[in-house]
């Protein structure tokens, strides 16, 4: 009787010693976010007091998709997302995020703000001239939005960006290269920063837009400023 009751307490020694070691060796003692792509209209200071991950938590037991909701909704209009949160053992977590890049200036109607969407035409947010001066950034011309991304113009945007990833542009270098989209009657006409035109058909955006970059590529630098694609 004696073994067991030794035994026991042995036992119940080892799973205190257990808890108490997990608790505050494994406890949440520095928290960081780390951006991986460049960061333009983000208040990462905003974002980092969003996490809302008490300190000495035991790291074990993170909720993640707690922790990812709250991230995300400090940035209104889809801004954000949190792509991973990493458990730096034994005390140390990093949220990872990436801003969703603003590509497009769209004038809103009868409105002096604009929507800044990305890529994906995800990011709603709504800013002043002012909030998006100095951001490298497409303008829209001769079109704007009124209460929704889902329009045939936005669509057609969205498939122009994509195409230009796919030839080799990041969601950062194509802000760089395409000055203005402009909206004529059948067509986008693409500006680029040294003076070019690429010409994309609205009912056949993939197949014109390649075909014009590919002519823009194939003509000398010395003579593409003025000039149609």
């Amino acid at each position: 009787m004696k073994k067991v009751t030794v035994i026991g307490i042995v036992l119940c020694m080892l799973l205190l010693f257990g808890i108490i070691f997990f608790g505050v060796f494994f406890a949440v003692d520095e928290i960081s976010i780390q951006f991986e792509n460049d960061v333009t209209l983000t208040d990462k200071t905003a974002v980092m007091n969003a996490i809302e991950i008490e300190k000495y938590a035991n790291i074990f037991a993170l909720d993640e998709d707690s922790i990812k909701e709250d991230v995300e909704k400090t940035v209104e209009g889809n801004g954000i997302e949190v792509v991973n949160v990493v458990r730096n053992f034994p005390n140390d977590v990093t949220v990872i995020i990436r801003e969703r890049t603003p590509v497009y200036k769209i004038a809103i109607e009868e409105s002096d703000q604009f929507v800044a969407p990305d890529k994906d035409f995800r990011r709603t947010n709504k800013y002043t001239a002012e909030e998006l001066d100095g951001v490298d950034i497409i303008t829209v011309k001769n079109y704007s939005v009124k209460n929704t991304l889902a329009t045939e113009e936005c669509y057609c945007l969205r498939s122009i960006a994509k195409e230009l990833l796919t030839l080799g542009f990041t969601d950062s270098s194509l802000v760089v290269f395409i000055k203005e989209a402009s909206f004529e009657e059948d067509s986008v006409i693409l500006t680029t920063f040294d003076g070019a035109y690429l010409v994309v058909q609205k009912g056949n955006v993939v197949p014109s837009l390649d075909a014009a970059y590919a002519a823009y590529c194939a003509s000398a630098p010395s003579a593409r400023t003025g000039r149609s694609f």
